[in-house]
């Protein structure tokens, strides 16, 4: 049961390959179980068929509209070809997070259902240290102070310890604010 794709519906977006070729005002879906990128093309919907260096899709949340931006995971390691969503983009690094879905099992009976099999949304965060060039996976706060290179003192100031790692809104605000402070610094 449920959708391969991250969000149901189609979205505008705009494409960009390795080689810097643009195609902008595309409907496009992102099938998060596969990791590929569809178009929509009249009645039809086509798999693009080229590398894609990044993506972006728009859809509205309430009176706002926002931008979420995907980028190939070519750009920053050779390997298994994915997409990186882009939380957090700032000159000393990038807060990156990788969607996929993945088959599970649901330990109750659905109403209506034949089956307890469903596709669930699992995510991942990473940091990209532009200093460095490496990505490291954040899972625990020693993750976080690995990535950032952080003090006792700074680990301390950002709270970073009392933290739900996986929780995107407390990941944000650390990231943010060591980012913050690190420009004011000079």
């Amino acid at each position: 049961m449920g959708t391969p794709f991250l969000f149901k519906d189609w979205l505008e977006g705009v494409i960009i390959t390795p080689d810097g070729r643009v195609y902008p005002n595309y409907t496009l879906q992102y099938n998060v179980q596969n990791q590929t990128v569809s178009f929509s093309n009249g009645t039809d919907s086509l798999e693009v068929n080229e590398a894609v260096k990044e993506f972006s899709l728009k859809f509205k949340l309430g009176d706002s509209v926002i931008t979420s931006r995907f980028i190939s995971s070519a750009e920053y390691q050779k390997g298994k070809l994915f997409f990186y969503e882009l939380l957090l983009d700032d000159e000393k690094g990038q807060l990156l997070k990788t969607n996929q879905k993945v088959v599970a099992t649901q330990p109750f009976d659905m109403i209506g259902a034949d089956t307890k099999k469903y596709l669930k949304l699992e995510n991942e965060y990473f940091y990209y240290n532009r200093t460095t060039k490496k990505i490291t996976r954040i899972s625990t706060a020693a993750d976080i102070r690995t990535a950032l290179q952080l003090t006792d003192q700074q680990m301390n100031e950002l709270q970073v310890n009392s933290i739900d790692v996986v929780n995107e809104v407390d990941l944000l605000r650390v990231f943010k604010s060591y980012l913050q402070k690190e420009k004011k610094a000079f």
